[in-house]
């Protein structure tokens, strides 16, 4: 009975040692927040083991909480220890032990949300230390080796980054003053000098940009634009007055003075060798010419003018009269005297051989002919035939034997003593048998 006595009372003893040394890491080792739900349990165990400690001291045990030893937890807030310092209920460890939140536990992170790119990382990620109070928000703290900026921006990352996507930015230019774009964008090489701004408003797009080109006063274009080659050298502006297009421009010709078109426009192969503006009295349009042909003198036409093949030797102007159309010719043929149409026509083939004006009389019209036959053109069979004195259609050449009968006709004459008879129309003209 004794021996069980014993048993229950050493049993009590320990379970009472636990529950001591358990008040007093609740009490000293683990302060919470007055925010927490135990804060107010935590606070009246301090107060407990602070009592506690008192007793023990006043019966002189030594070691205990209150013997204020060094190490020894200070008293709880708004207390004074045995010791005469004020206590703060917090302790302080050299070398705490990580506390890791169970699995699946719900653990509430509203004040940095775990979202975005943030959603998938663990505790250890930002709390190595198990330190979960006071860790540093800031994302440089994490990113520091991310910072293409190396610091010149700020530590402020979240003005332009959000934590979905780091290259998803939205900068507000507006925070910047007067600083120039170029502080922080390259301009492509030959860029204009002056400030971005000038042309590029637009922070979205930097395509977007106009340029009041009124800033640049008497500065000329080439300065920023290169011209095209062999271009006018003179000023751009003195064409280029629309500055939303080059390609609109008009230039006032009034300020070559006597420079010739040549100087900057290059004619065509074979084109006139005079003066340009000659020609050319219409600045707007090349193509609206205008020669006045009595500067030219005695010049003849084929100094400026290719005349086509096998045309008349002589001077253009002889059948050129009209110098707007050089279709509309007309030749005087009484300058030709007794030349014959053949040196300047070549008649159709198998044409009569004779003096084409036998025929021809009218120099307007070649079909407009009249030929005088002096042989009756209807003599015996012929009826009006060519082919019938003339075989093959030469007509410089005849024969009668194509109607009457050689022999014949050989007979008779030599009866008649006639031995010339090649030439028939020398004694029948008319076609008529003749008398003796």
């Amino acid at each position: 009975m004794r021996r069980l006595l014993l048993i229950i009372t050493g049993l009590g003893l320990f379970l009472g040692i636990v529950g001591a040394a358990g008040a007093y890491r609740l009490a000293v080792y683990a302060p919470l927040a007055p925010g927490d739900a135990l804060y107010g349990v935590q606070t009246q165990v301090q107060q407990w083991w602070w009592g506690v400690g008192e007793t023990t001291r006043a019966w002189g045990i030594p070691g205990s909480a209150a013997a204020g030893t060094a190490g020894s937890p200070n008293a709880p807030e708004g207390q004074t220890s045995a010791s005469g310092t004020r206590g703060t209920a917090v302790a302080n460890l050299n070398n705490p032990h990580a506390v890791p939140f169970p699995a699946g536990a719900d653990v509430k992170h509203s004040f940095f949300p775990l979202k975005g790119g943030h959603a998938g990382l663990t505790c250890e990620t930002c709390h190595q230390t198990g330190a979960y109070r006071g860790t540093n928000a800031a994302c440089l703290s994490c990113h520091q080796d991310d910072d293409a900026h190396a610091g010149a921006n700020g530590a402020d990352c979240a003005a332009c980054h959000n934590i979905t996507d780091w290259k998803d930015v939205n900068f507000d230019h507006s925070n910047i003053g007067d600083t120039d774009c170029s502080e922080c964008h390259t301009a492509p090489a030959n860029h204009y000098q002056g400030l971005c701004r000038s042309c590029h408003t637009d922070t979205t797009n930097f395509s977007n940009a106009v340029f009041n080109h009124a800033l640049i006063g008497s500065t000329d274009c080439a300065v920023c634009h290169t011209p095209p080659a062999n271009h006018y050298s003179g000023a751009c502006s003195l064409c280029h007055s629309d500055t939303a297009d080059f390609r609109n421009a008009f230039f006032n010709h009034v300020v070559i003075g006597d420079t010739d078109c040549s100087a900057c426009h290059t004619p065509p192969p074979n084109h006139y060798s005079g003066s340009c503006r000659a020609c050319h009295a219409d600045t707007t349009n090349f193509r609206n010419a205008f020669f006045s042909h009595a500067v030219i003198g005695d010049t003849d036409c084929s100094a400026c003018h290719t005349p086509p093949p096998n045309h008349y030797s002589g001077s253009c102007r002889a059948c050129h009269g009209d110098t707007t159309n050089f279709r509309n010719a007309f030749f005087s043929h009484a300058v030709i005297g007794d030349t014959d149409c053949s040196a300047c026509h070549t008649p159709p083939p198998n044409h009569y051989s004779g003096s084409c004006r036998a025929c021809h009389g009218d120099t307007t019209n070649f079909r407009n002919a009249s030929f005088n036959h002096t042989f009756p053109i209807n003599h015996e069979g012929a009826n009006g035939q060519c082919e019938t004195c003339h075989p093959g259609g030469n007509t410089a050449t005849y024969t009668c034997y194509n109607c009457h009968n050689e022999g014949e006709t050989v007979r008779k004459h030599n009866e008649e003593g006639i031995g010339n008879i090649g030439n028939c129309v020398q004694c029948h003209a008319d076609g008529r048998e003749g008398d003796d």
